[in-house]
């Protein structure tokens, strides 16, 4: 290497070249334990978020820290292989990955499983189980990106491996990186003293081109920019930086009482970045924890023993910071498995999880991590190390999480003496995915919107996902009728054209794109014989989640927000009427408490998961049912077609699961309201 060569750190971890009974030993000279300090401080802050402390609201701003911290040490080990072999070391470097992070991460996956499996429903354990696999072969964080966008996933903030996300972050970046790393050495080989500046130049240019990507994606799709590993790079590449360009730590320690009052500050900024002082969204503040740890990681180094360093190397907190890994992997099971059945208080919930985790973390580290991490055996085999973790993560995903968490039967048993030609379904696993397929229709003409053509009337079935639901049933009746059917959908998007739901921010800028769409190209196009409105209550269980964006905020706490809605609603109705010779709205029909898959998953007899649900119209149903009649408009009660047993709602009607989850029609049962519709809507 040349003069120019940065001087190097270690990470703080053997590399199995001294004895494993030598606890001291195990850790390098150059060991800083103010570097585990700061993870201390990273893992609880994320347990204080996870746990509900209001106090610490962006707490998960712990994560951004971890890979800033990751970026810097890792890259230091490069730099250390570079400087003693003139090379990287990959089979050196990816088995001392594989022994570090693959012995805690498959022990807590495979225990959570287990005991996920136990304490859960089937159905919940089954709907966990992409997410367990995913988890095992590193790319959890594209599963729940995946996840995010499908309306009928299940909660992801509920699957008890969501924290994986960020393993998975780090373990493609550290697949990556050591090849990165080589290239930009060779690339760069011939520039003389000035290849570190070249170095430097090109993770600048990668640290604001993923900053970049992040705050563009968040726009319209924010789940993809927290989850992705493009647009979580920067922070990695910002502690790689630093970790090429030491000379800014060795100019800062010639300043020693400035960088002691700078590491206070930049510490003590990124705990105020995790409460609600700092109100921003997830993507600010990544961007603001990022500046401040690179901040803390100079100065801190900096600091030649100031207070700061000394409390991050307190032998306490840095011990904690040793674990943190192990805390971080366990404390969030704990956490879903503790709230499965029983709301806990924040507070009582972040001190149980804390010390649970803590308390297992521990005993996996003395017991497991550590002999494995520095124990000469694994290190003298370093291939056969790599060929083990790979084989083992395999296996876990995909043999023992379908074995674990896809186990069991699945059909539940027969309650009615049904026609053996009458459709049925007592799956509950394929009543959860019975749903019909998503009708996407973005551009071109309206006509080619359609799913069924035909001789007679162009009908159009317009609303959010409850329309969805409807779909088959439409389907079969066009196709009966010789309609031509445009289905104008998109999820927890209400018909009415001034209405927005808060549910998610991908689905609220989709819905106001396609509103827009078809109120001004489509309808006009098509000027249909017949528009069918279906939608979700809005003055229901679902009043709370209103915004009317247009008005300029919600009415969710206004008085006379059932008028609001009356009037807001009221072009609608006047537009889609002069756009079509009928306009019908179907009503909401109950919505259920709880989930009847995971009833129905668990229960002996599917009449033990039925619901007694409140009867009569809702003050917006009054006023359709009001207008219903006059002129061209018609309303449909739709509660006894979904709820024949009113005022209870059964999980199964005539052997047919009704329900894939607490409103949501299957398509099984959907199409076994035909007749109820082609009544309602007479030739």
């Amino acid at each position: 290497m040349s003069t120019g060569t940065p001087e190097t750190l270690t990470e703080t971890e053997g590399d199995g070249t001294s004895p494993a009974t030598a606890q001291p030993a195990t850790r390098p000279d150059h060991y800083r334990a103010h570097i585990d300090g700061m993870r201390t401080i990273a893992v609880y802050l994320v347990v204080a978020f996870h746990a509900g402390l209001g106090l610490f609201e962006g707490g998960y701003i712990g994560v951004d820290l971890f890979f800033v911290l990751s970026g810097y040490l890792v890259t230091q080990v490069l730099l250390r292989d570079l400087t003693e072999s003139g090379r990287v070391r990959f089979d050196r470097f990816y088995a001392r990955r594989a022994r570090r992070i693959l012995p805690a991460a498959v022990i807590v996956l495979s225990a959570t499983a287990v005991a996920y499996r136990i304490t859960a429903s089937p159905a919940q354990a089954a709907d966990a189980f992409a997410a367990v696999r995913s988890a095992f072969l590193y790319v959890s964080n594209w599963h729940f990106i995946r996840a995010s966008t499908d309306y009928f996933a299940t909660d992801i903030n509920s699957n008890p491996v969501q924290h994986y996300w960020s393993l998975s972050v780090e373990e493609q970046f550290y697949l990556v990186w050591p090849l990165a790393v080589a290239a930009l050495v060779a690339l760069t080989s011939r520039t003389g003293r000035y290849r570190w500046w070249w170095m430097r130049g090109a993770l600048a240019a990668g640290i604001v081109a993923s900053a970049g990507l992040a705050v563009g994606i968040s726009r319209s799709n924010l789940s993809r920019a927290y989850f992705g590993t493009d647009t979580r790079a920067y922070q990695l590449v910002a502690g790689a930086l630093l970790a090429v360009s030491p000379s800014v730590i060795t100019r800062m320690r010639r300043h020693a009482p400035w960088s002691r009052v700078m590491a206070g500050i930049s510490v003590a900024g990124l705990v105020i970045v995790a409460t609600p002082v700092f109100s921003r969204g997830p993507i600010s503040r990544g961007l603001a924890t990022t500046v401040l740890a690179v901040a803390a990681l100079v100065a801190v180094e900096a600091s030649a023993g100031g207070p700061v360093q000394r409390v991050l190397s307190w032998g306490p907190v840095a011990y904690l910071g040793r674990i943190s890994y192990g805390v971080y992997l366990w404390h969030w099971p704990i956490i879903i498995i503790a709230t499965l059945d029983h709301d806990i208080a924040p507070l009582p919930l972040f001190i149980g999880a804390a010390l649970g985790a803590t308390a297992i973390a521990a005993a996996s580290y003395h017991l497991i991590e550590t002999p494995i991490r520095f124990g000469t055996f694994f290190n003298r085999r370093r291939l056969p190390t790599i060929a083990v973790g790979l084989t083992v993560s395999v296996l876990g995903g995909l043999v023992l999480a379908p074995a674990v968490l896809k186990s069991g039967s699945t059909t539940i048993k027969s309650t009615t003496a049904t026609p053996s030609n009458a459709p049925k379904l007592l799956d509950w696993r394929k009543a959860r995915h019975d749903f019909a397929p998503y009708p996407e229709c973005e551009e071109g003409p309206p006509a080619d919107c359609a799913v069924t053509s035909g001789s007679g009337k162009t009908v159009v079935l317009m609303g959010d996902s409850l329309a969805w639901s409807f779909l088959p049933a439409f389907e079969t009746l066009a196709e009966q009728r010789s309609w031509t059917l445009v289905p104008l959908i998109s999820p927890a998007c209400p018909w009415q054209r001034d209405i927005q739901i808060v549910f998610n921010t991908g689905f609220t800028k989709l819905c106001e794109r396609r509103k827009a769409r078809w109120y001004e190209d489509v309808l006009p196009v098509l000027k249909p014989d017949l528009i069918v409105a279906v939608g979700q209550s809005l003055d229901g269980t679902h009043k709370k989640l209103l915004a009317f964006p247009s008005g300029g905020g919600t009415w969710q706490e206004d008085s006379d927000y059932d008028e609001k809605l009356k009037a807001i609603s009221e072009p609608s109705f006047d537009v889609l009427g002069e756009l079509s010779r009928e306009f019908v709205v179907i009503e909401s029909y109950p919505e259920l408490d709880g989930d009847p898959i995971d009833c129905l998953s668990k229960a002996r007899d599917p009449r033990d998961c039925a619901q007694k649900v409140p009867r009569g119209p809702t003050p917006f149903e009054k006023e359709l049912r009001r207008r219903s009649g006059t002129g061209s408009f018609l309303a449909i009660d739709a509660d006894e077609w979904v709820c024949p047993a009113l005022p209870r709602c059964d999980a199964v009607v005539n052997d047919v699961i009704v329900r894939m989850d607490g409103i949501h029609l299957t398509r099984t049962f959907a199409r076994t309201l035909v007749p109820k519709l082609a009544a309602a809507l007479p030739e």
